[in-house]
């Protein structure tokens, strides 16, 4: 292959260094007897010109290929940014259909009852799904804004299962309109920590979630805890025993959450999960608790 293109080039030059010198030749403003020519004559084939012309060659290949390497890196990067872009649309739009068909079941329930938190389910549901369907699109949101999201979920979760579950919150006091953030990050740790806490216990459990912001060097911190009960007896002890012992990254939820942080936080987040024995308040019984903690920096 290099030897074609050097026979190419070398073919180039013999047939181009005439034509160019015919061309300067023609030019009408020439006087009648003077030549550009670097042969000082009329001749378009003296060695002259060739040994010019390959000077030139010599000094504009590397420019132009410079040139050439620039665009191509340009055209990847841009390539890359539209494959990553792509990938984070596909993954923000992954709805937890476990949770919205639980959560209609339970709509279905009350409106069989004609209770009267059925329309305020329907209008939290609502906000919810647009929320995930328009603002979960965009690269960032406000932090009050997936604060709110958050607040949604867990009233339609405390609707959904009363009093088998205590739910214990803890929101920043800063003002959080001003700092942005990508979306739909906290709420896999937050469905998580209901799907294998709350919803696979038949007894009374318990949720507590911390979004706290710190500031260190001009930079926001945000950092994210929650925390659930569990039973070893339960698919959800099964499941956290496994992302213990880091042999699987806890399901499709998770799984797209630390892609996600990797292409949009690199180097600049945190994301840890601690198993450990505490007392509950209520009953004084030690309970097992799994905790996930996601730290970015803003």
């Amino acid at each position: 292959m290099k030897m074609v293109q050097v026979l190419a080039g070398f073919i180039f030059w013999l047939v181009f260094t005439p034509l160019a010198g015919q061309v300067i030749l023609s030019i009408p403003m020439t006087p009648p007897h003077f030549t550009f020519l670097p042969s000082e004559n009329f001749d378009v084939f003296h060695p002259d010109n060739y040994k010019i012309s390959l000077l030139m060659l010599f000094l504009s290949t590397p420019l132009i290929l410079a040139f050439e390497r620039q665009q191509d890196v340009a055209n990847a990067a841009e390539i890359t940014e539209q494959k990553t872009q792509a990938e984070l649309q596909l993954l923000q739009q992954q709805i937890n259909p476990h949770f919205l068909f639980n959560t209609m079941n339970s709509l279905y329930a009350l409106t069989l009852k004609k209770s009267d938190q059925a329309p305020d389910m329907v209008m939290q549901l609502s906000d919810m799904l647009r929320y995930t369907v328009y603002d979960g699109q965009n690269s960032l949101v406000s932090l009050q804004q997936e604060i709110d999201y958050l607040k949604n979920y867990l009233q339609l979760q405390q609707t959904r299962l009363g009093h088998r579950v205590h739910i214990d919150t803890q929101w920043p006091e800063q003002n959080t309109k001003e700092l942005n953030v990508a979306p739909l990050l906290f709420i896999v740790l937050l469905e998580n920590a209901f799907k294998h806490g709350p919803e696979s216990n038949s007894g009374e459990t318990s949720v507590k979630i911390s979004l706290t912001i710190q500031q260190n060097q001009g930079k926001n911190k945000v950092i994210f805890s929650c925390e659930n009960s569990y039973t070893d007896k339960s698919e959800a002890g099964k499941l956290i025993s496994g992302l213990a012992d880091k042999t699987q990254c806890g399901g499709l939820g998770l799984c797209n959450l630390q892609k996600r942080l990797t292409l949009q936080y690199p180097n600049k987040h945190t994301f840890s999960t601690k198993q450990f024995a505490a007392i509950n308040g209520s009953s004084q019984a030690k309970e097992k608790r799994w905790q996930t903690s996601l730290e970015l920096t803003l």
